[in-house]
Order: C-alpha cells, then structure tokens, then sequence
C-alpha cells in the first residue's frame, strides 16, 4: 500500500471531514490534529480546518492561518476533536 493511499484512508474514516478534489475540510463542529514523526523526533500539528495532499507531501492548515508541509509518509495518526467554538459537548457537573 502506498503511503499516500494509507494517508487517504485514514482522513476517509473520518466519517464528518468532507472531500474535495483532493481538498480535505474539517466540519463546522470539529478540527483536525496531525501526529507526524520523522527519525524519532514527533511533530503534532494541532486545530487543523484544511489538509491538502500534494503528491508526497501533506499541507496543513490551521484555524490561525499557520500553513504546515509534511512529508505525507510522517504522518502516523490523526485526531477529530470538537472545535471550541461548538457549544454542544458535554456539561461539566452531574446530569
């Protein structure tokens, strides 16, 4: 498998990110987090609305404006949070 189409998949299993021509959107409710690794030393690239994969290389951006380039084969996780701006996750306190 290559490692572009292992990357594929798993920003395909995140059922709620929308595909678009190569484009990658996070939804309204929820932001992305990228866990990349390269000779031991990791890289976590956190409040992502937007990946693009760009032949070998991941592009990242965050909710800042920050703009990331990965080597696509770094990346070896990702996380769906909900975004702080969602008001609809749990309560703090008892039910």
């Amino acid at each position: 498998m290559l490692e572009n189409e292992r990357l594929l998949g798993m920003l395909r299993a995140l059922s709620d990110v929308k595909e678009e021509g190569g484009v990658f959107t996070a939804p309204d409710t929820a932001l992305l987090t990228l866990h990349a690794g390269h000779d031991g030393v990791p890289l976590t690239v956190t409040q992502v609305t937007t990946a693009v994969l760009s032949g070998p290389l991941l592009i990242a951006q965050t909710t800042k404006g920050q703009r990331y380039v990965l080597d696509a084969s770094d990346v070896y996780a990702l996380a769906q949070e909900s975004s702080p701006t969602d008001r609809g996750g749990r309560k703090a306190g008892f039910f």
